[in-house]
């Protein structure tokens, strides 16, 4: 009997100590804003700590389930346009659109629809798988002529590079080469001053006074081709824009592609004011001048005046 009061008395005393403990279940009840420190509570002294507890309000669950909604009906919304669909794509939807329009049917055979809703669908389902169709051809076409186009290059680019590495037989000249207008050059000059000193008519050189009727500018076409440029192509450049005939606005220099002489670098085209463009071939930078001497000085329009 002792034993059982003196039991029923830890009991109780048991139950009345758990009735002084500070309850867990609301966090913010014991658990102070900041970092570390005592609480006093109910007699209790309590370590405070931060709360951890993470609580989630129902705004929070629906605001985050708002979103959700919202970005994926935006991404299912978002439709590609049928200008950026490869070929690939595109078959693959008008496949999708003719799959589409047989299920169509068999909802209409097994559930009664509206004739002119039925029509209205059908109708659009049909002009776009015609559109998407149309693209994927549009693009099938512009792929092979891009395919095309690529192999021609790549054949004309072996083609330029096989003629660079031939060489042509010695000693052979044709009427494009820089060295033989060079050597018309000092020819007409010759000639010119041979012809001044017997006097009378016989040449332009003979008279005193020239003057020249400038016409429209010159350009020189620099080819930039590979060839070109291992022979020398960008010194010809730099000689032909700092030549007096640059410097004097008389001549533009444009850079061009391959001119089709790979055998003969470097080449540049010459057209000299109104008249037609002419080739010039196997020209080095010391030839540049005497080139451009002979070709834009015929292209003025001489008026001899005579010696009185």
């Amino acid at each position: 009997m002792a034993l059982t009061l003196s039991s029923l008395g830890c009991s109780a005393r048991l139950h009345q100590d758990r009735e002084r403990r500070p309850q867990r279940a609301s966090c913010s009840s014991y658990c102070s804003p900041g970092a570390g420190g005592l609480k006093q509570h109910q007699g209790w002294t309590l370590a405070s700590r931060p709360c951890s507890t993470r609580r989630r309000t129902s705004q929070t669950v629906y605001g985050s389930a708002a979103f959700a909604d919202e970005s994926h009906r935006a991404f299912y919304e978002a439709h590609a346009p049928l200008s950026d669909l490869s070929h690939k794509k595109a078959t693959k939807l008008a496949k999708k659109l003719r799959k589409q329009r047989e299920n169509l049917f068999k909802l209409a055979a097994s559930v009664p629809l509206n004739g002119d809703a039925l029509n209205g669908m059908v109708a659009e389902l049909d002009r776009a798988h015609a559109d998407v169709l149309a693209r994927a051809q549009e693009r099938e076409d512009s792929s092979s002529s891009s395919s095309d186009g690529e192999e021609k290059d790549m054949r004309l680019a072996l083609d330029a590079a096989r003629d660079c590495e031939v060489a042509e037989p010695a000693g052979h000249v044709d009427d494009t080469d820089a060295s033989l207008l060079v050597d018309k050059l000092r020819s007409q000059k010759k000639a010119c001053s041979s012809s001044s000193t017997g006097g009378g008519f016989g040449h332009v050189c003979a008279m005193s006074v020239e003057e020249r009727v400038r016409g429209p500018p010159s350009k020189v076409f620099v080819c930039e081709g590979k060839c070109c440029a291992r022979k020398g192509a960008g010194a010809v450049r730099a000689a032909v824009e700092a030549s007096d005939w640059a410097a004097n606005g008389e001549v533009t220099v444009v850079s061009t592609g391959c001119l089709g002489k790979c055998k003969k670098g470097a080449a540049i085209r010459i057209k000299a004011g109104a008249g037609r463009p002419e080739l010039i071939t196997r020209i080095d930078e010391s030839q540049v001048d005497d080139v451009l001497e002979f070709k834009l000085d015929n292209s003025f329009v001489q008026v001899a005046v005579p010696v009185l």
